[in-house]
C-alpha cells in the first residue's frame, strides 16, 4: 500500500470531484491489444480481462475480472498489474502517473463504459528506428524477417462492439498506422451509423490523406493527433523510414485546419530517443508558434535508441542541456507544453538516479552470459517465487540459441524494470516474449 500522505499529495494535483478513486480506467474503459488480450488500460499490462475471440465483449466488461480490479483499486491496492502508477506516485511524480490521464472521463452511463482504446493491427507503410515488429508489420517483414501478425479481431467484433457504441463517447485509434486498417474502417461506419457524436481520437504518422479520409472527417467526429518526432526533415526522415517530410507537413496542415474547424487541440507525439533529444527545446517552441499541444512517449525498446538506459553521465549531460531552456509560457497551452517539457526532465531525473555510472554499465557489458543471468534471475525472485517467468525466459533463449544476442539481451534486461518484464510475461505469448528479447539484443 501506497503511504495515505503521498496519495493526498497525489489526489492534490486532480480535480477535486475527482478524488474519490484514484484511477477511474477500469469503470469507464476497455483497451483492446493485438494479441487479442483486453485491458482495464494502457498502462496495466499485466492484469488481462479476458481476450478475443475466445472471450465475448459482453462478458469481459460485465464480469467478474474487471470488478475486482476495480474493488482493488478503490482500496488504493495497486497489486493487480498497477506498478507503473504506483511507482510514479511513490516517488511523487504526480504528472506522470497514468492513471490521472482518465481523470477527464464522463460518468458512465447505465454501468457501461465511456471510452474504448484501439491498438489492434500492426500494419504499417514505415520502419521507425524506435519501433518493432509488434507495431509496425514492414518492421516484422524486412527487418526481423517473421511472418505477419494476424489479428484476431474480425467482423463479429465489430458486431460486438454495437451493444456498447450507444453509450461510449470516445474511441481512440493508435498502433501501426491507423489508416491503413480496413477493421477500423468498419468501426468508423458502425460508429457514424450508432453514435456519430462519439469523439474518434486517431493518432496517425501523418504520411496517408486521401479522399476516403476527407470524406470520413466530414461524417464523422475525429480528432487527428500526429507523431512526428522532429521538425527538421534530415533528423525526421532518418528517424522515420520511408517518410516524406514535405508530404507529411503538408498532411498536418490539413488535420491542424481540420481540427481548428472543430476547436479540437492540436497534439503532436513525440518518442523523445538518442536521435533528437538535442531538438527538443526546438520543437516546444515550433508547437508553442503554432498552438500544437505537445505529449512525450517514453520509448523502452529498442534499447539502441532510448534513453532510459544510458549511463548516469550521459543522462546528466542530457538532463543540464534540456533544463538551459526556459519557455516563457504565456497561453494555457504553452503552459500546458512547458509543464510537458518539465516533466521529461523529471522523468529523466528518476531514470538518472537508477542508473549504472560508466563504471558499472561497462562492468555490465563484460559480465559472462552466466552471470548475467543469474543478476537477473535474482531479481525476478526478489518479485515473485513464480518459476515461470524464469522458465520462460529460458525457453527463449533455446529459441534464439545465437550467445552474441543472447548477451547483448541479458544487458538490456539486467537494466529494465523486473516488474515490467514480469508483466510481460503475464499476457504475452512464447513467441512474443522470443520476440521481445531479440529487440533487446539491440544495444
Amino acid at each position: 500500500m501506497i503511504d495515505k500522505n503521498k496519495i493526498k499529495r497525489y489526489n492534490k494535483t486532480r480535480t477535486f470531484s475527482k478524488r474519490k478513486i484514484i484511477c477511474h480506467a477500469p469503470e469507464k474503459t476497455l483497451r483492446f491489444s493485438l494479441s487479442g488480450n483486453i485491458l482495464a488500460c494502457c498502462y496495466n499490462r499485466k492484469y488481462s480481462l479476458g481476450k478475443f475471440p475466445e472471450d465475448n465483449l459482453h462478458d469481459i466488461w460485465f464480469g467478474n475480472k474487471r470488478k475486482v480490479l476495480a474493488n482493488r483499486i478503490f482500496e488504493n491496492d495497486f497489486s493487480l498489474g498497477c506498478h507503473k502508477c504506483k511507482d510514479e506516485i511513490i516517488n511523487e511524480n504526480f504528472n506522470s502517473v497514468g492513471a490521472k490521464q482518465y481523470d477527464y472521463l464522463q460518468e458512465s452511463s447505465l454501468g457501461f463504459p465511456v471510452m474504448f482504446d484501439f491498438e489492434i493491427s500492426n500494419i504499417c507503410n514505415l520502419e521507425c528506428i524506435m519501433c518493432s515488429g509488434e507495431n509496425s508489420s514492414l518492421i516484422r517483414k524486412n527487418i526481423e524477417k517473421l511472418p505477419p501478425l494476424i489479428s484476431p479481431y474480425n467482423d463479429d467484433f465489430v458486431y460486438q462492439l454495437q451493444e456498447f457504441l450507444p453509450h461510449l463517447r470516445e474511441a481512440r485509434f493508435v498502433g501501426g498506422e491507423p489508416f491503413l486498417m480496413d477493421i477500423n474502417y468498419k468501426i468508423w461506419e458502425k460508429i457514424i451509423e450508432l453514435n456519430p457524436n462519439i469523439e474518434i481520437s486517431v493518432l496517425t504518422n501523418g504520411t496517408i490523406f486521401n479522399d476516403r479520409i476527407k470524406d470520413l472527417l466530414k461524417k464523422g467526429n475525429f480528432k487527428i493527433s500526429i507523431s512526428i518526432d522532429s521538425f527538421n526533415k534530415q533528423t525526421y526522415e532518418s528517424i522515420r523510414k520511408n517518410a516524406d517530410f514535405e508530404e507529411v507537413m503538408s498532411n498536418l496542415k490539413y488535420f491542424h485546419s481540420h481540427s481548428k474547424e472543430n476547436k479540437y487541440t492540436f497534439n503532436i507525439n513525440i518518442c523523445p530517443i538518442r536521435q533528437n533529444w538535442k531538438e527538443l527545446p526546438e520543437i516546444v517552441n515550433y508547437c508553442n508558434k503554432n498552438n500544437f499541444n505537445i505529449i512525450f512517449h517514453t520509448v523502452v525498446f529498442p534499447p539502441n535508441t532510448s534513453l532510459w538506459n544510458l549511463s548516469k553521465e550521459e543522462l546528466t549531460r542530457i538532463i543540464e542541456f534540456l533544463n538551459k531552456s526556459k519557455f516563457k509560457g504565456k497561453t494555457k497551452q504553452e503552459k500546458a507544453n512547458e509543464a510537458v517539457y518539465n516533466n521529461l526532465i523529471k522523468q529523466l531525473e528518476n531514470w538518472e538516479e537508477k542508473s549504472y555510472d560508466k563504471k558499472s554499465d561497462n562492468m555490465l557489458y563484460n559480465m559472462t552470459v552466466e552471470e548475467l543471468k543469474q543478476s537477473l534471475y535474482r531479481k525476478i525472485k526478489e518479485q515473485s517465487e513464480k518459476d515461470k517467468y524464469i522458465d520462460t525466459i529460458e525457453k527463449s533463449f533455446e529459441t534464439i540459441q545465437d550467445f552474441e544476442i543472447i548477451h547483448k539481451a541479458l544487458i538490456s534486461l539486467n537494466k529494465m524494470s523486473v516488474k515490467d518484464i514480469i508483466a510481460e510475461i503475464e499476457i504475452s505469448t512464447q513467441e512474443k516474449i522470443t520476440e521481445r528479447i531479440k529487440t533487446a539484443a539491440r544495444i
